[in-house]
């Protein structure tokens, strides 16, 4: 790399300068060609593996997400949520706040603080994260442990 930059910077700039042999040229070129190629080739390999694992996780996080997604309307229905305490639910443990999930649903904020409360009631919880525990708490450590060993 450094012969090829020197010759090109002394090319460019009309220097004079002392030339290797042209075998001694030859080789490094070839040598700087195969490990171009093969360079590529280790690229190519270690994408194809990424991707692979990339695939594999996804597919895990879709098996994970479609169970919790179960677990999540089994306890909704086991509190007897209606769809709209469902959907203001969701929202609040996707994070949004109060005002938030009103703009959203375009409602007011004393609404959704209404339903929040009726959901906190009905799931016999105090406040958003004794309702995100209600979830994972029904997620089992062994099934974990054995996706993460897949």
């Amino acid at each position: 790399m450094i012969l090829f930059t020197y010759q090109f910077l002394a090319t460019f700039f009309d220097l004079s300068y002392d030339s290797l042999s042209w075998d001694v040229h030859e080789l490094i070129e070839i040598m700087s060609f195969v490990g171009m190629i093969l360079g590529a080739v280790f690229s190519g390999v270690v994408l194809r593996g990424t991707l692979r694992r990339n695939n594999k996780v996804e597919e895990q996080l879709g098996i994970v997400s479609d169970e919790f997604t179960k677990i999540l309307y089994q306890k909704f229905t086991e509190w007897g949520l209606t769809n709209t305490e469902k959907e203001v639910a969701i929202l609040i443990m996707k994070g949004f706040s109060i005002k938030e999930v009103a703009e959203l649903r375009q409602k007011s904020i004393g609404t959704i603080k209404a339903q929040n409360s009726a959901i906190y009631a009905k799931a016999k919880v105090t406040g958003r994260f004794e309702l995100m525990s209600q979830f994972f708490s029904e997620i089992k450590i062994d099934t974990v442990i054995e996706a993460d060993n897949n």
